[in-house]
């Protein structure tokens, strides 16, 4: 399993609601815990995976923006083990409840003497805590609502949302192992790789890529973003844009997927992940790739399936024993009917990537102008920081605009490590596995993959 930002070693679109619940000691909650006290942090929401924020009128939980929202904490300790949520650069400014009628209240800010700035802390498991207020006993609860106002409620509630992390904005680091996990080290991602003037030559509008696929396992994007739609009687990696009917004209899939099997014979050390945005039904993909993916195939014996290897119960492999037994090829699809091990796509070697990977929202904005750097998941239901007991999932980390245009995604691409290290990685709580970008030639994205290939959490 991969190392974490865990609690004893430096410690959603939902908002904040603290609610009255029983005595630690009657809800089997552990004492009162020392959680970390040296330096800024994010209060994190297990359930949702936004933080704490005090950027606006009252306290919310907002998307992860680092630290442009006033997102930054520090913990005091009491003398009778309590703490306070100190606003990191506040010279006076505690999280604090503002009580109202029928037991209700709003959580704001407030003078950090005050006796309703008082919280217990207390540890749940390794990596969780829970957050009460000493006067009140009301709790803090995540409850939907991206930037929407917290409140303590006298309403009893339990499960994940309301279980937070503490999690370091500087988070302590370790070099690379000699013999990494997949899941420690970082691959340069082609976002869109097919649409590019060199596989689709001819008219393209606003190509995401400058050259072609083998190109670019070549240069050492050894991660593809491919679209794939069915069209004129075949399965076509293109971005579908229907007015101009550029798919009938795409490259079939089974062209790229024998580009592939080429690159891998001749690289013997590369590792490739394909990220399939799949629009295609099974009976259409095994028709297509079964003769390189299917038995016999030229991929066929170098597919490596997380399922049948037992990822989940024994965490990832090394990256050294991939080469070894030549399974370099992990294939992921957006398709959720491929978690079944009966689906057509399953068969092939396809994995459902929402079993196997969290990924944060793919859009930075429109194609000029600042871009949006919070870092959330593209899924509701499964958080950036989602923990599994036994099994870490990868972390795919998108990075591009709406539509790539010059010099934007240039400027985007220089500033790749600064968003994954002050960003994303805290609200995944890891660094990323796959750093996606348009334009991979420009602003040298590939020194940013280098960089983090340098160490682990």
């Amino acid at each position: 399993m991969r190392a974490r930002y865990t609690a004893t070693a430096w410690c959603a679109a939902l908002a904040l609601s603290a609610l009255a619940v029983p005595a630690a000691a009657d809800d089997g909650i552990a004492d009162l815990a020392a959680p970390p006290t040296g330096g800024a942090l994010y209060v994190q929401n297990v359930a949702g995976g936004n933080h704490l924020s005090s950027s606006g009128s009252w306290v919310t939980t907002n998307r992860p923006r680092g630290d442009e929202d006033r997102q930054h904490w520090e913990l005091d300790a009491n003398a009778d083990g309590t703490h306070k949520f100190r606003v990191a650069g506040a010279a006076d400014a505690c999280l604090t409840e503002e009580r109202g009628a029928a037991g209700n209240a709003r959580l704001n800010v407030g003078p950090c003497g005050a006796a309703a700035t008082d919280w217990e802390v207390r540890e749940v498991t390794a990596d969780r805590y829970r957050i009460q207020a000493r006067d009140s006993g009301r709790r803090l609860v995540g409850a939907a609502g991206h930037g929407a106002l917290a409140e303590a409620r006298a309403t009893a509630s339990d499960g994940p949302a309301q279980d937070w992390y503490l999690t370091p904005v500087s988070p302590p680091r370790a070099p690379m192992p000699a013999t990494p996990r997949l899941d420690e080290v970082t691959f340069l991602t082609t976002h869109n790789a097919m649409h590019n003037t060199e596989d689709q030559p001819g008219f393209l509008v606003a190509p995401n890529q400058p050259h072609a696929v083998t190109t670019q396992l070549r240069a050492g994007a050894h991660a593809l973003m491919l679209d794939a739609h069915h069209a004129s009687g075949r399965v076509r990696l293109c971005h579908d844009i229907p007015v101009l009917g550029n798919c009938s004209r795409a490259r079939p899939a089974a062209d790229f997927f024998a580009d592939i099997a080429a690159f891998l014979a001749e690289d013997r050390d590369a590792v490739v992940t394909v990220f399939l945005e799949d629009y295609a039904t099974a009976d259409q993909l095994r028709a297509e790739l079964g003769g390189v993916l299917g038995e016999g195939g030229a991929l066929a014996d170098r597919v490596f399936r997380p399922d049948a290897a037992g990822v989940r119960q024994d965490g990832w492999p090394t990256v050294a024993s991939l080469r070894e037994t030549d399974r370099r090829l992990l294939l992921f699809t957006s398709d959720t009917a491929a978690s079944s091990r009966t689906n057509g796509k399953n068969v092939l070697g396809f994995m459902s990537q929402r079993d196997w990977t969290v990924e944060n929202h793919w859009s930075m904005g429109g194609g000029l102008g600042t871009g949006d750097w919070s870092c959330h998941s593209r899924w509701d239901d499964i958080p950036l920081s989602r923990q599994e007991d036994g099994f870490q999932r990868l972390f795919v980390m998108n990075h591009f605009r709406d539509v790539p245009m010059a010099p934007t995604y240039r400027t985007d691409n220089e500033k790749v490590l600064n968003r994954a290290e002050r960003f994303c990685a805290p609200a995944a709580r890891t660094k990323p596995n796959y750093l996606a970008i348009d334009q991979y030639r420009d602003g040298d994205p590939m020194a940013a993959v280098t960089a983090l290939n340098r160490y682990v959490h």
